[in-house]
């Protein structure tokens, strides 16, 4: 069953990661992402399994490279929130696995925004590293 409203959050999710990656160049393997978001774009626009598995092994790729690069920079408070934003959206996407309601999709697009941002926010550590860490 295709879903516009993830379908649509996926390409708006694709749109701030080129911006992101446009901007700043030394974002650790941004092709990962693209791949993943990618998946995401699979999955939501025509559900399949093998789209939902790709798209689950895709994320929980990137959920481990967040968590890392995000620990790897952990001087600023900015990959703290990164990483609690990495682990709310996973938390969201279970819980709208859980949920069997109109609610599903409110939180699984939680989920997106919050992985996004997270992304966002690592590409902030990776520029905050490179003028303030040691």
């Amino acid at each position: 069953m295709r879903n516009k409203t993830l379908l649509y959050s996926s390409f708006l999710s694709l749109l701030v990661h080129m911006l992101l990656f446009s901007y700043i160049s030394t974002f650790p393997h941004p092709w990962l992402h693209y791949t993943c978001v990618g998946t995401s774009i699979w999955n939501h626009g025509f559900t399949s399994k093998i789209a939902k598995w790709t798209d689950r092994a895709m994320i929980t790729v990137c959920v481990g490279h967040n968590m890392y690069w995000l620990s790897m920079y952990n001087c600023h408070i900015t990959s703290w929130i990164g990483m609690s934003l990495t682990i709310n959206a996973v938390a969201f996407y279970f819980i709208s696995k859980i949920v069997r309601n109109h609610y599903q999709i409110i939180f699984h697009f939680i989920s997106h925004v919050c992985a996004t941002f997270s992304n966002v926010l690592l590409g902030i550590v990776v520029v905050a590293k490179t003028t303030s860490c040691h």
